[in-house]
């Protein structure tokens, strides 16, 4: 009997066709299954669950308790021709079966019929939940669409989630079929909209206003908006694992799903996607923070001349064996090397030190602490030794580690891709959180970069944000990593924290007295910013931009002094006269070397940051953006069967387009600046008070306020541009919408100024003085015009920090005002104090939810504070000759920016969503642009602006030459500097090489040892194969 392909068609729409027609009959059994696994559900660690919440008792808790249901395995048999279709169509019918089964469970989760069960001693500790999805409440938000149509919903259904994963193709496959079948299912059921046969999206009337209380009726889900919580809900719980908590606002306007991830699901995440983790330096670091000579050797492998040390080091070695053993590291260390740069006191502290470490070594013992706090302890005890061991002593006499000897404040421990692995699982350095006594391998940062990730696998925040079916999501506010205090009183204990590891443990995992806010204070003062804890709790690429201003606001105040220096000068001396030539050619030649050593040194220390971050590899452990978009198909990298791909060739159409819209705005641009000076010509003669041209300070702010508004223009237009253009990766996103936005601005900054610094005298001419009268004259320098524009471009980049926090205030303002008119309640007239954590948290997402959100243009905000200091560069650099006092001008603004940025990252703007970096990205291009076209035009303004050769003819013909051999010298130049500083400093390559050599030692090794069979044999052959066979009297 042969297979016939059409009949086991037909056999499987008959078998679909009858598992439909018995959707109640299987609707019942599944209630009946659910109800026999409730029991088992009691005993069981439950890990897909959600938690809701009534809004009329918030502190009555119920939990949502997803039922996971193991798909059905078959098994493979090799049939003859003559079984195989019975057994495949008995297959086919378990198959059926199960697809019914599942589609009617899922359609009930859609529906919001979810399993409940008391359970108490699972609650989540209030500060474990760190982030927010606000979603509108339907029966009570009315702005957006009201109806909609099955084919939109079906569409954003599908761009919203993905299918439930599976390794398996064709389970991939019946997820997706069976979530949207159910969707489609449950939209069947919604209210009617009027007499089409489009659906309500909101006003399904599951909560009702009973007085000044919003009541939850239970009702299924009767509206769109409703429907689509369902499924985020179903994503987050079922098929993530996660936690979720729902919240409605105290006006009632959203509903809050706070999401708390597991411990297991982040380890799992974070190994899936090769998330880098610091590791502890007590584990695999030990041997560095022992006392060292000059030779970076340690003093107990050095010769040893005085009797009591020699005693009590064998003392020591002899009483703890094992602990002496961490510190060895090769065979040779027994040997007696000859000490180096160690002074006689050195001696005298390095056996105060042993006295110190002995007596910390035995109350580690009486304490009998595991290997895991033995080895952290026993970090602790060595910091503590050298501590007393230095005090009172002279720095240059002092005890010193390897660190230390090698110039770090602190010790660096390496960072590695997470490997879940028991083996390992002591490895990962640990952070007090906000859990009293509980400590964790996850920062506040981590926890949020990784639940980001582990979300973006079934759902797409961002396009249900901009579809409006959620309002927002945003991490939330960290008091203890804000202030150093736990606020909320629930707290989880550490269940491995021993009473007797207390005593030792006590101190080492330090509280943190000071927190962010402690630390970073708000005067306008010139000091280091606590960049490592800006970066601990905003994320690295924050980081990295205040670590970058922090240094531009330092480097910056030499050209300041010396700029007000030159600009006296000036204003002393005629442009003619040699001592303010000699100044010009100096400050210009100073200038260019200081905006190449500028560059050069950030390579360097954003580099050093990377590697104390472990941000090294970062572009590597990138993942697709949400808003990617393309066809599946197999990646030629990796086999991953649902590969997103993206034809480039449809790119390259956008690329262009981008090219086209960006110069028509452009060309907007520079007919705006020539409609400005027209404007400037015929005001010219009516605008003369008192001998005074009030035209070109007129005319110079109208061309400061048109910068500011056509980049505010485009700014959104490049944007668009950007998301047409459909990038990949977050860094290819950044880096096009960088030089879109940055090629604008500079056009749009740098117009007028090359205009009046290059092209005004030979065109229109200039203003200047005859007789006590203002005439225009050609030919002549434009030197105090350019002055005027300068000054009042300055002054309204001033204003403009202003509008940068008024902006978000007054948004804050509104939102706030919105907030309150559409309350409906009294907070029950209960106080601060009165209130549950759970009041208390809401209450906290009621006040951050008014405020605007720091993520713009589908990245981070400070796009727009790199394009500012872009700009403050190019007028320090590009014209510095034009106008010295251009630096102080912009160390003024930068140290105001630094604090206006301050202020509105903590209370003006939500929390922003932590990401990594390990450099500034195309920015560093963009200034170094910057730094070689400094060399261009102030070498140009020295010969062809100022009147330098007035008085030297032979110069003056041939002025195009000198100005040819200025800017080649001054490349030249610029080149060597750069060439001769590297870009990582010795000490930090020395250690990235030792980290290298410790991920070698700990973890890499093991990746090739255990790949090897525990019990298998090696045979090893002695005889030697050779082309022509020796006699020989030895036999093999």
């Amino acid at each position: 009997m042969e297979f016939d392909v059409i009949h086991m068609k037909q056999e499987i729409e008959k078998l679909k066709r009858e598992c439909f027609d018995k959707t109640a009959e299987i609707l019942a059994l599944t209630d009946q299954n659910t109800q026999l696994q409730g029991k088992l559900n009691e005993v069981q660690t439950l890990k897909f669950k959600s938690q809701s919440i009534d809004r009329n008792s918030l502190n009555e808790t119920s939990e949502i308790i997803f039922q996971q249901e193991s798909p059905i395995q078959g098994t493979q048999f090799m049939l003859g021709s003559a079984r195989k279709q019975t057994v495949v169509a008995s297959s086919l019918m378990i198959k059926t079966t199960e697809y019914g089964v599942n589609l009617a469970r899922m359609t009930k989760f859609f529906e919001g019929s979810f399993p409940y069960m008391e359970s108490p001693n699972t609650l989540i500790p209030i500060s474990d939940w760190e982030f927010v999805i606000v979603c509108p409440n339907p029966d009570f938000y009315d702005k957006g669409r009201n109806q909609i149509s099955l084919v939109d919903a079906t569409k954003y259904f599908k761009k919203s989630f993905r299918p439930e994963f599976s390794r398996k193709l064709n389970n991939l496959r019946m997820n997706q079929q069976i979530e949207l079948k159910a969707f489609e299912n449950v939209f069947g059921t919604l209210l009617q909209y009027q007499t089409s046969d489009d659906k309500h999206v909101k006003h399904g009337g599951r909560f009702i206003k009973d007085g000044n209380v919003i009541k939850d009726t239970g009702k299924p889900a009767k509206d769109f908006l409703t429907l689509m919580r369902n499924v985020l809900l179903v994503k987050l719980g079922l098929h993530l694992g996660l936690h979720t908590k729902q919240v409605i606002s105290s006006n009632g306007q959203f509903i809050y799903i706070l999401v708390s991830p597991e411990e297991s699901d982040l380890q799992n995440e974070a190994e899936a996607i090769n998330y880098n983790l610091q590791m502890e330096l007590g584990e695999v670091d030990i041997q560095s923070l022992e006392p060292c000579d000059g030779n970076l050797r340690p003093f107990r492998v050095l010769k040893i001349e005085e009797n009591k040390i020699k005693e009590k080091l064998d003392q020591i070695k002899a009483e703890f064996p094992e602990i002496m053993d961490l510190f060895k590291m090769t065979e040779s260390e027994e040997n007696n090397y000859d000490s180096f740069n160690v002074v006689p006191v050195a001696w005298d502290r390095y056996f105060v030190f042993l006295i110190e470490f002995q007596k910390g070594l035995r109350e580690m013992k009486a304490a009998n602490l595991n290997t895991n706090q033995r080895n952290i302890c026993l970090q602790k005890i060595l910091r503590i030794s050298m501590d007393k061991a230095n005090e009172g002593i002279h720095k240059d006499f002092k005890l010193k580690n390897l660190w230390e000897h090698m110039g770090f404040v602190k010790p660096l421990s390496p960072y590695f891709d997470y490997v879940r692995d028991q083996r390992f699982k002591n490895i990962w350095k640990k952070y007090e959180t906000q859990n009293k006594q509980k400590k964790e391998i996850f920062r506040s940062i981590d926890r949020l970069k990784l639940l980001q990730s582990l979300i973006s696998r079934q759902a797409d925040l961002h396009y249900l944000a901009q579809k409006e079916i959620i309002h927002s999501f945003f991490p939330l506010k960290n008091d203890f990593e804000l202030h150093g205090v736990r606020q909320f009183t629930s707290y989880l204990e550490d269940p491995d924290y021993e009473d007797n590891a207390k005593k030792m443990l006590e101190n080492f995992y330090e509280p943190s007295p000071k927190g962010l806010l402690n630390n970073w204070g708000s005067r306008l003062i010139f000091g280091d910013l606590p960049i490592t804890k800006i970066r601990n709790y905003f994320g690295e690429k924050i980081g990295l931009y205040f670590a970058f201003i922090n240094y531009f606001s330092k480097v910056l105040s030499i050209p300041s002094f010396s700029g007000v220096v030159v600009f006296v000068l000036q204003r002393i001396y005629q442009p003619e006269d040699r001592i303010i030539i000699i100044a010009n050619v100096l400050y210009c030649i100073y200038v260019s070397v200081w905006a190449a050593v500028f560059i050069e040194f950030w390579k360097r220390k954003e580099n050093c940051l990377a590697i104390k971050w472990g941000q090294t590899d970062y572009e590597e452990d990138e993942v697709p953006r949400p808003q990617f978009s393309g066809t599946t198909r197999r990646s030629p990298v990796d086999d991953e069967m649902d590969d997103v791909y993206y034809n480039p060739n449809k790119r390259y159409k956008f690329f262009m387009f981008s090219i086209l819209i960006t110069s028509v705005f452009i060309g907007l641009v520079i007919s705006a600046v020539l409609g400005i000076i027209i404007l400037r010509w015929q005001l010219t003669d009516e605008l003369i008070f008192s001998g005074f041209d009030l035209a070109g300070p007129v005319c110079s702010s109208i061309n400061a306020v048109q910068i500011q508004i056509f980049n505010v223009i485009f700014n959104r237009v490049a944007t668009k541009l950007n998301n047409l253009e459909n990038h990949r990766t977050q860094s290819d996103y950044e880096s096009s919408l960088i030089i879109k936005s940055y090629v604008f601005q500079f056009v749009n900054s740098f117009f007028s100024l090359f205009y009046i610094g290059f092209f005004k005298s030979m065109a229109e001419g200039c203003i200047v003085s005859e007789n006590g009268h203002k005439i225009r004259s050609k030919g002549v320098s434009c030197m105090d015009e350019l002055y005027t524009q300068f000054i009042t471009i300055f002054t309204i980049s001033f204003m403009k920090n202003g509008l940068e926090l008024g902006l978000p205030y007054l948004q804050a303002k509104k939102m706030g005002n919105d907030f309150k008119k559409t309350s409906v309640e009294n907070f029950d007239g209960k106080t601060q104090t009165s209130k549950s954590d759970i009041e208390l948290l809401r209450d906290q997402i009621d006040k951050q939810i008014q405020l605007p959100a720091y993520i713009t243009r589908d990245v981070d905000g400070t796009l727009g504070d790199y394009l500012e200091l872009s700009i403050l560069f190019g007028y320090i650099t590009l014209f510095a000759v034009a106008f010295p006092l251009s630096g102080v001008l912009t160390f003024l603004a930068v140290v105001i920016e630094i604090y206006v940025d301050r202020y509105k990252l903590l209370y003006m703007v939500r929390r922003p969503i932590p990401m990594g970096a390990k450099n500034i990205n195309n920015w560093k291009t963009i200034f170094m642009f910057n730094s070689i076209a400094a060399i261009v035009t102030n070498a140009a303004i020295i010969c062809f602006t100022m009147p330098t050769f007035s008085n030297w003819e032979s110069a003056s013909d041939n002025k195009f030459l000198i100005y040819a051999c200025f800017c080649i010298f001054m490349l030249f130049l610029r080149a060597a500097v750069a060439f001769g500083i590297p870009d990582i400093p010795l000490k930090y390559h020395l250690i990235s090489k030792r980290h290298g050599k410790i991920v070698q030692r700990f973890i890499k090794g093991w990746e090739v040892i255990k790949t090897k069979g525990g019990n298998s044999k090696v045979y090893v052959n002695p005889n030697i194969y050779c082309v022509q066979k020796v006699e020989s009297d030895v036999d093999f």
